[in-house]
């Protein structure tokens, strides 16, 4: 048996959501699946402060796999602007910049919820690097991939290698 809580309500006893001032939602705070999400955290950082981290991983998703090196937000978005960077480099060099304002952004948040103790809003996606994807008899290889936590049916940690 674990001490970690699993609600919401157990791990933030003095925690009142009427009164916070960002006014989420339970759904907002409580993560689709907590072990998950405790993985992610430990891994990535709480906020996806651990640029360069990377862990295997397979998931499922309603009949597809998909597995990969799970990245962090900051490091999907660099190397995505890597890939698009040769075709265009203003389309790259501006999503760019947009990306590192909204992380800025999204970490001086974070940042001000700990500092008032307040409860971490949870994930909503996942990121994927060197990512295979399998449905049926379909494999994408190699690729980077971003998927909603909400739609994972399943995972396990490690990497799955689909039959050639």
């Amino acid at each position: 048996m674990s001490d970690q809580p699993d609600t919401l309500e157990e791990s933030t006893e003095k925690y009142d959501i009427n009164v916070d001032p960002d006014k989420p939602t339970r759904e907002e705070l409580s993560p689709h699946d907590l072990i998950l999400e405790d993985l992610m955290n430990v891994f990535l950082g709480l906020n996806d402060e651990h640029v360069g981290a990377s862990v295997g991983i397979t998931l499922s998703f309603a009949g597809t796999v998909v597995s990969g090196l799970m990245i962090t937000r900051p490091e999907f978005q660099k190397r995505l602007a890597d890939l698009i960077a040769p075709s265009s480099t203003v389309v790259a060099e501006g999503l760019t910049q947009l990306w590192e304002r909204r992380e800025t952004a999204a970490q001086a948040f974070a940042k001000g919820r700990e500092d008032a103790n307040l409860p971490n809003f949870r994930r909503n996606y996942i990121h994927l690097m060197n990512a295979q994807v399998e449905n049926g008899s379909e494999v994408l290889r190699d690729g980077l991939w971003r998927g909603r936590l909400s739609e994972v049916s399943g995972w396990i940690l490690g990497n799955y290698s689909p039959s050639q």
